[in-house]
């Protein structure tokens, strides 16, 4: 199983989950991930290689009260409904590094 502590092994698991999602004979499984959070995080660990933390903190797996929002690109409303953002420490030292603020509901814009 994969560590969720380990960020490569996390966009590892988003490539496989939207790969998988994006071939057409899994289209229902995509549909359903829009709507069912608890299916979305159980297919995102399974086709990622992670295992989901029970009622014992375990680092290693997904936490238990992450939630899974999946959106189709075009459905910029909804997504705008939702908006998470990693707050930097209170004291940065020098420049914001942006790749350090996750930006969760528009497009890449670190690049």
């Amino acid at each position: 199983m994969n560590d969720w502590s380990n960020i490569n092994a996390r966009q590892n698991a988003v490539r496989a989950f939207v790969e998988y999602l994006q071939k057409p004979e899994n289209q229902g499984d995509r549909d359903r991930c829009r709507t069912d959070r608890a299916f979305a995080k159980k297919l995102f660990a399974d086709k990622g290689g992670f295992e989901i933390e029970g009622s014992v903190p375990d680092e290693k797996k997904i936490p238990q009260k992450m939630e899974f929002r999946v959106y189709e690109e075009t459905n910029t409303k909804q997504r705008d409904e939702d908006l998470g953002v990693m707050i930097l420490p209170a004291a940065p030292q020098g420049e914001v590094d942006v790749n350090q603020v996750w930006i969760c509901t528009w497009s890449d814009w670190t690049s």
